[in-house]
Parts: C-alpha cells; structure tokens; sequence
C-alpha cells in the first residue's frame, strides 16, 4: 500500500446519504444513495490515488448494520462512483460482499466511467448491479469496485474528510494476507471514497428519514420553560420535509412542539440552522426527539441527549448575569489593536458596566509568557488548530453565535468571528438575558506602597443546581488597561514604514493568579480564594484592576467550559481610599460619585480629587 499516494482535496466536509424521488406504478417511492460521501461532491480533476506502475486495485467502504438498518428490505440496483481525469476512461467492476474477500452478493458486467466537464456533477458515475434485497438479518457490507490503473494515471479521487471510520480500504495487486487473500488496507486518513450505494425505495419504507447531524443549545437555562436551540438535518428518506414535531423528555415529563419550516428539506440534502424549541425540566440530559415529520408519526423517533443545567426562576431571581466577553488577539501584530479600535470597542460601548471584557494575547508579549491564551483557544476548539481563527470572540465560552447570525454549520466550537453591528447588539442583549446560578465577587488590595497585591476571589453557588459529578472552578486576572507598544510584526518593509509607531492594547492580562485553568471549588455554597502577588514596576499601577468568573470544568475543553458568572473591580489603596477610573469608554462605573460634603456629582464632570462612592472614599485621578 506504501505505492498508493494520494493529493490533498479542498472540499466541505460531508457525511450521510444522498437521494432522490421518483415515481414507479404510481406510488410515490425514492432511491437512496447511501455512503461517506455526498451525491453532489464536486470531484476535482487530477485529485486523487495514483501508483508508480501498472496494477489493478480494489476500492471499498464498509457500511454497517446500523447504517443500513432504515433500508432493510430495499433493492440494490448500482453504485455511483468517481472518477477524476479527462485524459481517459477507466473501466469499474463493482461488487457488494458481506466481508472483504467474502462471496459477491451482487455483481454486474464491466462498467466504462469517465469525467465529463459537460455533466452537473463531474466525474461521477452509476455502475449497475444486479438486483439484490437486503436482508433483515443484515450485519455489514462491504461495497466497492476493483479497476486497473495505470503509471502516474490519477483515477481515484479522494474527498474531504478524512479519518473517517469505514470510508476508504485499498488494495493493490499483489498484496496478500498470510492466506493468499488480497489484503484490504484502512486508508481512511488519505480521505473518503467517492463510493455510493444505489438502494430502491420499492414500498416508500424509507419516506421519512430525518437525521440528527447536529444541535447546540445554551446550555445553561430556565427549568420548565422552552429555551431555543439551533438544529441541523440531512432528509435522507424519500421525501422533503416540511414539518416537525419535535418532543423534550426527562423521566415522565415531556413538551411537545409542531414546527414549520420556511423552506422544505429537500431529498438528500442538508438543511440550514432551523431554530428549535428544547424544555429543560431539570439538571441532566434531554431526551430530544423529532417524532413526526409532515404530520406522521416515525415508528423509530429520531433522538439525541442534549445536557443541561437547569434553574428555576426563583433561584435565578437571587443573582445578576454578568456575561465574560473574550477578544483572541496576536498583540505583536498592528492590527490587532487597530481591529479592537474600529470593530469591537465600538460594539461594546455602553455595555462594558454590566459585561466583563477580557484580550486574549495569543503572543503573551505583556504576560506569562506561557502560551495560556494559546492553550485556552485550543481546548475551546477541542485540540484542533484548523478551528483556531484569529482575531476571534467568545461569550461565555459557550454562545455559537455564528451560528445564529450567519446561518452556518453549527458546531460545538465556541470560537467565532468578531462581530459586528447590528449583530453585536442583539447578541450581547442575548447573553445578559442568560440565567445563573452563581454569584461572583473579587476585592484587592494594594500594600506597602503598591509593591504587595492582596486579592480575595468569592463564589456564592446554589446548591442542587449543578448535575451529580461536575466541577466548577474560579479563575481570576490582573488587567491592565491602556496598554502602549511600539513592538509590531510586519510582513514587508512597505508596510513597516507605514503602520509602525505606537498602539494602544485596552485590556491586558498581566497575570493570571489563579491556575491557568481555574481553581476547583468544593461543592455548593460559598468559597474563597487568596492570591497575592507583586505587581512590576513597569505596569501602570493605576490602570491595573482584577476579573473573576467561576466556569465549568475548564479541563473538559469546548463548550464544557462554560463560564457561569463574572466580576470585575477596581483596586484599592492599602489607607482604605481606591483609585478610580473616568475614562467611561474603557471601563464604566455607574455608581453615584459624592463629593466630601455629600454633595451628588456626575461622573463625566468630576475633577481629579476624593470622592465617596457607596460609602468608600475613592480616588479619581
């Protein structure tokens, strides 16, 4: 197999089946194509396996019983198939076999394929076979075709993606198991097979077929009140869906739904995000299920678990959201601040005194110099990097956003593309609507002139809440605002000598005083935490101040990380007066000022002096 090579194929990912109506002896019945790859996959000439001298090969995929399940009693008719070169035809004999080298259940007579720029769909192919009826008692097939390639002759294509399980076994001429038998090769990280099976609907048994391919929710909600969650479908019966109902169950209490869709599923295809009602009755899975379509019930419903953590309103009544909204950002590039000045800052103005804003510096310039951030992007994205695009937000670790927005494919990836208005708005209005659970406050006091920072973290968690076995942990920053730097990377000298110069970085970590990954708080209740550190010189001790927010286990990477609650205060001085910002744009305080006679005054008018701010005195400076 060590001759078999294959070229990268950029195309988007796919999985499932893909079908068609038609009409026979005036029943409405379908014919699906079931298999890795999509019917519709653009195949891209000259992408694909090609060997370093004349041999016939074998290509399969393996589908299993649960796959061929819904199609149990369909007729067999072909393969379609792919082929990826103009230069010349090839010539495919397919084969449909319980095990690899076991006995052909169905056969048909050579088949020529070509790729035909002419054709919708280049480069596929339909090879009959001779009828044959899946069994009941079906376990597996093997599905395939054998050809004889030529030197340096792509014909082969692979598709995206790869590492799927069953999708690409290879085998070349003279390769054989220690029996004589060719010896079929997992190549599934090479990519997917073009390989299609051709299943005849005959009774209409697979009319309805919808499948689940994916849903995200909040996560964290109201109990016994219908929340939304973004659902995605591939129709892979023989009919376009129109309508759902859709059901919630835990235990013995279930909610019901009917929804419409604007647009009709079309057969064999996916469908955009459909806006889906969910009801959480209390902390743990949902049994979620899509148990009529077009009206009819399923025999088999369609169900999927959807974990949540579930308040009820009196619990959420005791505590204030104050959602944690992260910027990722490479601070060594000029962009970058010039990003957060034209794009994010805008969108965050005026919300900033009930949200907590936090950059992300994926070069750690200005911090640790321990790649945290970089860390923390990568467990959002489950350890893969392809996912990581920067410059990137998140909201609560958790909102799929763009999702939401943008109608694209839904994804457990938290990560998405900064936003902008009027979508930024409506988004973050969402995010302070979320309920919590858990109270957070952080305090810190400066010493001995400002050398010593003593800082105190708190949690207040209701109990009964969180389901049996999750942790929560607390993790807590040192920001500073206003940052300056002068040091920029530049890809050539002309874009040096224009953009180099001094920019300003709005929220920096300095350093995080917590583990990089929260520290775990011990059950329900109250908890505290004390850190103490020293601040260095260079850092302006009057733009320093410090986050808070607890989250879920932040070791369980991508949505599990789901921050509960934040705070953010300013530092105060060890003679019992603090320091306060005025600079509204950056980090606000509503907070009523009082001069020291008690006199009310407005923020944006107060002088540099003491001022009394709910009950403390305080600096503005």
């Amino acid at each position: 197999m060590n001759k078999i090579y294959a070229l990268l194929l950029f195309l988007l990912p796919c999985f499932g089946v893909a079908q068609h109506a038609l009409a026979q002896g005036g029943k409405t019945t379908g014919r699906a194509y079931l298999g890795y790859a999509k019917y519709d996959d653009q195949i891209w000439e000259w992408d694909g396996l090609s060997l370093d001298h004349d041999a016939k090969v074998g290509c399969a995929i393996v589908l299993t019983r649960e796959q061929l399940l819904p199609y149990i009693g369909g007729t067999i008719t072909g393969l379609r198939v792919g082929w990826d070169t103009s230069q010349q035809t090839g010539t495919y004999e397919g084969f449909v076999r319980q095990t690899f080298n076991g006995e052909d259940l169905t056969t048909g007579n050579p088949t020529t394929v070509r790729y035909n720029y002419n054709d919708s769909n280049p480069g596929w192919n339909n090879v009959p076979l001779t009828r044959y009826e899946i069994p009941a008692d079906v376990e597996q097939l093997v599905v395939g075709f054998t050809t004889r390639l030529k030197k340096d002759l792509c014909a082969i294509p692979l598709l995206y993606p790869h590492e799927v399980p069953n999708s690409c076994y290879l085998w070349v001429e003279g390769d054989v198991d220690a029996s004589g038998n060719p010896n079929w090769v997992d190549m599934c990280q090479r990519g997917t097979l073009p390989i299609l099976l051709a299943i005849q609907d005959t009774q209409g048994s697979f009319n309805f077929l919808p499948v689940i391919t994916s849903l995200t929710t909040d996560g964290v909600v109201l109990t016994e009140t219908a929340s939304s969650g973004l659902l995605r479908l591939r129709n892979v019966g023989s009919q376009p869906i129109n309508s759902l109902e859709l059901t919630s169950r835990q235990g013995e209490q279930t909610f019901s739904k009917n929804v419409s869709l604007s647009k009709a599923i079309a057969v064999g295809t996916a469908s955009s995000s459909i806006m889906v009602p969910i009801c959480c009755f209390h902390s743990g899975d949902v049994e979620f299920s899509i148990t009529k379509v077009n009206g009819n019930e399923l025999a088999q419903p369609v169900t999927t678990d959807v974990p949540f953590i579930g308040i009820p309103d009196d619990v959420a009544a005791q505590y204030t959201r104050r959602p944690l909204v992260e910027y990722y950002e490479s601070e060594n590039s000029y962009m970058a601040p010039r990003y957060y000045d034209e794009y994010v800052g805008p969108s965050l103005r005026g919300k900033l005194g009930r949200m907590t804003f936090v950059c992300q510096h994926l070069d750690d310039q200005f911090m640790t110099g321990d790649d945290d951030a970089t860390v923390l992007a990568l467990r959002l994205c489950d350890g893969d990097s392809s996912k990581v695009s920067i410059p990137a937000m998140t909201i609560d670790r958790a909102m799929s956003t763009d999702n939401l927005l943008f109608q694209q494919n839904a994804t457990t990836n938290p990560m998405f593309d900064v936003l902008l208005e009027p979508y930024a708005t409506q988004t973050f209005n969402a995010a302070l609507t979320h309920p919590t659970f858990v109270g957070v406050d952080v305090q810190g006091l400066l010493l001995d002139g400002g050398q010593t920072l003593n800082a105190t973290a708190t949690a207040d968690i209701a109990p009964g809440i969180l389901p049996a076995g999750q942790q929560q942990r607390m993790t807590v920053y040192l920001m500073e605002r206003e940052v300056e730097t002068d040091s920029q990377l530049f890809w050539t000298e002309e874009e040096k000598t224009e953009h180099q110069g001094h920019y300003v970085h709005a929220n920096v970590i300095r350093e995080i005083l917590s583990s990089p990954e929260g520290d775990p708080i011990d059950g329900d209740g109250n908890s505290q935490f004390t850190y103490s550190t020293q601040p260095d010189p260079d850092w302006n001790a009057d733009n320093l101040y410090l986050v808070a927010f607890v989250h879920r286990d932040g070791a369980l990477g991508g949505k599990a990380m789901h921050v509960l609650n934040s705070a953010e205060a300013e530092l105060t001085l060890d003679d019992g007066i603090r320091s306060l910002a005025t600079d509204g744009a950056q980090h606000p305080h509503d907070a009523t000022l009082y001069d020291l006679t008690g006199r009310p005054v407005r923020t944006a008018d107060a002088r540099h002096g003491i001022y009394v701010v709910g009950g403390k005195k305080t600096v503005i400076r």
